[in-house]
């Protein structure tokens, strides 16, 4: 059924931006490699077990998403009308920070990390031609985790982060009989549990 309802004639309404983001310049370029090598802030989403094996630090980063989008919107008598092309230029931030507690300069066993990230999505708008149509949609995701390690042993650590999810939705459509505007926000939350083998120097 879902096949044969995939293959009914419909309009083309210009859809969104939907794009994963791991973060870090090196999580995405490692993709899923960097969960068992994360050696920065962003650790405390990937890999909360492994702030433990790394200094003090605070982490300011980001991308720039540079998206090309077009389309052909379709009259419902199946005309096709003006290609419609649009650019979406997106700066995404990324914020991370870890840290100890030290007593005599003897750091303490607990590491602690936080980290803001646009973990998902975007924005992208269209000029409108008055054809129904999408002219702009928005479907993001904002987070905020937090997390703690705590070393067990020399060479073994466990972690753990509570993550906070915000949800940004929003949609502006040229409709018939009328046109639409809708907007809703969400809340997530979301526990992540890791443990680390460390590195020990001088131990192969």
């Amino acid at each position: 059924a879902m096949a044969l309802l995939a293959a009914l004639p419909a309009s083309a309404t210009a859809g969104g931006l939907s794009r994963p983001n791991g973060m870090s310049a090196r999580g995405t370029g490692m993709g899923g490699a960097f969960t068992a090598w994360a050696d920065d802030a962003s650790a405390v989403f990937f890999n909360p077990a492994a702030m433990d094996d790394m200094e003090s630090q605070v982490d300011i980063g980001g991308e720039l998403v540079v998206g090309p989008r077009s389309y052909t919107p379709l009259a419902d008598d199946g005309t096709k009308g003006p290609t419609q092309k649009t650019t979406i230029v997106a700066p995404v931030p990324a914020l991370g920070a870890v840290g100890r507690f030290y007593n005599d300069d003897e750091p303490s066993r607990v590491t602690f990390g936080a980290g803001l990230y646009n973990t998902f999505g975007g924005t992208v708008s269209w000029k409108k031609t008055g054809q129904s149509a999408l002219d702009s949609t928005e479907d993001a995701v904002i987070e905020v985790d937090a997390g703690a390690s705590v070393r067990i042993s020399d060479r073994f650590a466990i972690g753990a982060s509570l993550r906070l999810g915000l949800g940004l939705f929003a949609l502006d459509a040229t409709m018939d009989p009328f046109d639409a505007s809708l907007s809703a926000n969400g809340v997530g939350v979301a526990t992540a549990l890791a443990a680390a083998g460390l590195n020990v120097v001088g131990v192969p």
